[in-house]
């Protein structure tokens, strides 16, 4: 069974590295994005479950805490996991064995949108480099590790259905970065084209 389960993780990883490919095309070029209705606590769900042995290796914890009775959000599901996935990755890589991830969906204070919460109690991200975080190839990864394209197209994914992302944090005091995603009760922008 543990086999049948690695199987399928290494089948997963390489259907979303494929999409990785795709969004780096479409970075280069406009890609089209399937929006539809989507229940978020699973999109996030599934995202965490694509990475769980890569978090068990690191010996990092990982919490995923989803509110009840979300209301559906608009987005493209392939899309939304590589944000998420890209998310948890980088949380993995800057924290050392027992290091803890948290991931929180809830019901924003705004009304018509949806947040999730990814926050890490890592070293934080130094302020002077924050403004450049979602820059298109800066990275603060070695070379063999990032390329800089992960979170810059990832804020891509979310603006372009209608949302934000931004990130919060305090050198030695982890970081949290927190998508916001338009619900189906209030459609945006995206929806009328």
């Amino acid at each position: 069974d543990e086999k049948i389960e690695m199987i399928n993780d290494v089948i997963g990883e390489t259907e979303r590295a494929q999409r990785v490919v795709k969004n780096l095309l479409d970075f280069a070029r406009e890609g089209e994005t399937e929006i539809a209705p989507l229940e978020i606590d699973k999109i996030v769900e599934e995202s965490t479950r694509l990475v769980v042995n890569h978090v068990k290796f690191a010996k990092v914890d990982l919490k995923l805490d989803c509110e009840k009775n979300l209301p559906k959000i608009h987005g493209d599901e392939q899309k939304l996991k590589q944000v998420f996935v890209n998310l948890i990755l980088n949380a993995v890589d800057v924290l050392p064995p027992g290091g803890e991830i948290r991931i929180h969906v809830k019901k924003d204070n705004s009304p018509g949108y949806v947040l999730v919460m990814v926050t890490d109690n890592g070293p934080g991200i130094p302020e002077h480099i924050q403004g450049r975080i979602f820059e298109p190839f800066f990275t603060t990864k070695s070379q063999a590790k990032g390329t800089g394209l992960g979170l810059s197209v990832s804020r891509g994914i979310i603006r372009k259905i209608g949302g934000y992302i931004h990130l919060t944090s305090s050198h030695g005091q982890g970081t949290t970065f927190t998508v916001s995603l338009p619900t189906t009760e209030s459609p945006s922008e995206i929806m009328s084209k």
